[in-house]
């Protein structure tokens, strides 16, 4: 009897914690709707403000398909919404989960959710100020205007939506990778003495891995590997910190 009031309960939670969700997002939805003209500008700024565009009298996209301008709204207002309500997801995650922890399981998950939103607006800066300019104009150099032929561009929406979402999804992934290797240290799969081991090779597969995310420019290059060595070498200091950490546990005297 108390086990089925236990799943009545939780089920009842649940959906009260998912209908807040649906609401907050219907809401910010709409709000980000009404505002559509200003949120697809401020999607579309580092494009039109990129140096190929600046002597451009017809700066702008077109589409090609009836309905494609509304769906790219749509999509750029759904974009603009999921980033606005992640702040409330993790509200109601934690307010779910949050009674049924030990006071140490609340710590690591308030340094992962903290960590977590600190990571995800420093990946969202570099990406629209340092990594998407730099990436366009990367493109944007294969035009040709020779006595011989042109190719000019004609950019779509819906196409610079896409490529654009694309690229934020892969920025944030790896702005996000410091929390999985902290879940594999609190997990006991790796440690620090392991990474420090095999230091050089894991620098230089950071190496090989900025250069596969970055188009071929030195300045985006080597900013992307150096951030990628500051979280690795930050993740050693955290191994380290949370292995004295247990030790002191360990041998203190009460």
């Amino acid at each position: 009897m108390v086990t089925n009031f236990m799943i009545f309960f939780y089920f009842t939670e649940i959906r009260y914690r998912f209908g807040y969700l649906i609401c907050s997002f219907l809401i910010t939805f709409f709000a980000c709707y009404f505002y559509s003209l200003q949120l697809i500008y401020l999607f579309a700024r580092p494009f039109l403000h990129s140096k190929h565009n600046l002597f451009l009298f017809d700066k702008g996209f077109i589409f090609t398909n009836l309905t494609e301008a509304f769906h790219t709204t749509l999509k750029i207002c759904f974009f603009w919404s999921f980033l606005f309500i992640i702040p409330v997801l993790f509200y109601q995650f934690w307010c779910f989960f949050a009674p049924s922890w030990y006071e140490f399981e609340r710590e690591n998950v308030r340094v992962y959710i903290f960590s977590g939103i600190l990571l995800n607006f420093l990946g969202g800066v570099c990406f629209y100020f340092l990594i998407l300019p730099v990436f366009l104009d990367f493109l944007l150099n294969f035009k040709v205007d020779s006595p011989l032929f042109t190719i000019q561009l004609t950019a779509r929406i819906d196409s610079y939506v896409k490529i654009s979402s694309g690229v934020f999804l892969i920025v944030q992934s790896i702005f996000q990778t410091p929390l999985f290797f902290y879940f594999l240290y609190l997990s006991g799969y790796i440690d620090s003495a392991f990474l420090c081991i095999n230091r050089k090779v894991f620098v230089l597969l950071l190496l090989l891995l900025s250069a596969l995310l970055t188009p071929p420019d030195p300045l985006i290059e080597c900013s992307l590997f150096l951030l990628f060595w500051f979280f690795f070498e930050f993740l050693i200091w955290m191994g380290f910190k949370k292995k004295l950490e247990q030790e002191r546990d360990t041998y203190s005297i009460p």
